[in-house]
């Protein structure tokens, strides 16, 4: 884990390391996965099953989770909070399914250990200085469909909700797709760049890793730092980088891109007395959206210098 500090050019430009567009371009061209490739040959199949599954089981229960559904602000309404100096914490299905761990996993595990701060921060009342995100039942962008009938977070829901409800007792949350590409359909850029305009930035990321410090998001800071962590399963040295960051000045503006652990992150620095976001792909998201790039999932988890 390091620090780095970024360089300006003369406009006062936050300039990315030099490797940056290399890196983009190799992982741009990075092969399919194997399991993808295994899901698309098992997706006809799936498709046969799916109108009788949907029919007679998962469209009734939607109308009900629908109705149970807590309320989701707008992403504009979330953007505001942040502007206003909110720290953020964000789900998505990948912290929804961690809470799960704590039925397998060790007691002194590094994921059971995460999984029970999960569902510390989750069960935590928004404010108007702490937003705990979560997506909304049926998000119009970004939401894409799954064996072309339901949308993800439809068929998510029906499959989760039994287990989700009793954790997501709040009944108003932020909206966590203010990270991904949907919000950039109603939400002008310069509202994002407001967000950190002028402040000190320290960036947590893994190391060559899939973050990108884009300068049409990012030109607007004053300075940056980097935390460089794990880029993968970061949460497994949770500890070490949490003291690392406590190693900064509280005046500065954490924007976190480190998997299920900055969610727990955002969460203990704002207690600390940081604002911290918990932003997940969102310079990814960015490029998606502009269709520059295609969704960060399918970028590998570590990208060749």
């Amino acid at each position: 884990m390091t620090k780095k500090t970024s360089q300006t050019d003369n406009q006062g430009n936050i300039k990315p390391p030099v490797q940056i567009g290399e890196r983009w371009r190799k992982a741009s061209k990075n092969k399919v996965s194997l399991s993808k490739i295994i899901r698309e040959i098992k997706r006809p199949f799936a498709k046969l099953y799916a109108p009788i599954d949907i029919i007679f089981n998962r469209a009734p229960k939607l109308k009900q989770i629908e109705k149970e559904f807590p309320t989701v602000l707008s992403h504009h309404e979330t953007i505001d909070l942040l502007i206003n100096g909110a720290s953020i914490c964000r789900y998505g299905n990948a912290e929804f399914d961690c809470l799960r761990w704590q039925d397998s996993a060790d007691r002194l595990s590094p994921e059971w250990k995460i999984s029970k701060r999960v569902e510390e921060v989750l069960v935590t009342p928004s404010s108007e200085q702490l937003v705990i995100a979560i997506p909304s039942f049926n998000p119009k962008h970004g939401n894409p469909r799954k064996y072309g009938w339901l949308r993800f977070y439809q068929y998510y829901w029906s499959a989760h909700w039994d287990f989700l409800k009793e954790r997501l007792t709040n009944r108003t949350f932020g909206n966590s797709f203010i990270s991904r590409c949907a919000a950039f359909y109603e939400v002008d850029i310069e509202k994002f760049r407001s967000v950190w305009s002028g402040r000190d930035v320290v960036f947590v990321t893994g190391k060559d890793g899939r973050f990108f410090d884009e300068p049409r998001l990012f030109s607007n800071i004053k300075s940056a730092e980097y935390l460089f962590v794990e880029p993968k399963d970061a949460y497994k040295h949770y500890e070490r980088t949490l003291l690392e960051a406590l190693t900064f000045d509280k005046s500065r503006l954490f924007i976190i891109c480190a998997g299920i652990m900055a969610t727990v992150l955002a969460f203990d620095l704002y207690h600390q007395g940081y604002q911290a976001l918990d932003m997940g792909h969102l310079p990814n998201c960015y490029r998606e959206y502009l269709k520059e790039a295609p969704r960060p999932e399918w970028l590998p988890d570590i990208i060749a210098r």
